[in-house]
């Protein structure tokens, strides 16, 4: 019998275990991990979820869709909104799944500025865990939007509403403080 060798469709992107340091034991400020959380069957809407290693930072975006394009301008617009310099600051890499929507590598990269604007991991097919505190807070998201909500019908009143609890929620991994106070003190140090 030939051994079974582990699924891996993408092996020329980078793996999550080629992360720095930094990232992988949250000794950094800037490290994020992103996910979709898709809406009701048939229905084209999805939230961008973005949550930050160290401090437990959430950024979530209603989007119309879940293609590559639409994901590649969130950041465009973070990157014009923040500046080149505080942009890369604040995002130094990203780690994802093998998502198709995730999978235009050079592109999500790419700046508009010209270089590359963040560095990006992959997880291991089928291991949603090495990117669990993004897979925690999309649990917690769905107290708000249960499966099978339709997102075209959620405003960004209230996509922002939840956002604003989430970095405003006393976490015992941080000592007690919000993710927002979290990132005050790692930002300033």
């Amino acid at each position: 019998k030939k051994p079974k060798e582990k699924r891996t469709p993408h092996p020329k992107l980078p793996s999550i275990a080629d992360r720095p340091a930094p990232a992988a034991d949250r000794s950094g400020f800037g490290h994020w991990e992103m996910d979709l959380i898709v809406g009701k069957a048939g229905t084209r809407s999805v939230l961008l979820t973005l949550t930050e290693r160290k401090t437990r930072r959430e950024l979530i975006f209603k989007l119309p869709n879940r293609k590559a394009a639409t994901i590649r301008g969130i950041f465009d617009k973070l990157e014009r909104k923040m500046g080149k310099l505080l942009f890369r600051d604040v995002f130094r890499t990203i780690t994802t799944d093998n998502g198709s929507e995730f999978l235009q590598y050079e592109e999500l990269r790419r700046s508009i500025y010209g270089g590359a604007r963040f560095a990006v991991f992959y997880c291991h097919s089928y291991a949603a865990w090495e990117k669990g505190t993004n897979e925690n807070h999309n649990r917690m998201i769905r107290r708000w939007f249960p499966k099978g909500t339709d997102f075209g019908k959620i405003t960004h009143k209230k996509v922002a509403a939840v956002e604003r609890w989430m970095n405003n929620y006393p976490r015992r991994i941080l000592g007690w403080l919000t993710p927002l106070e979290a990132e005050a003190l790692a930002r300033a140090a």
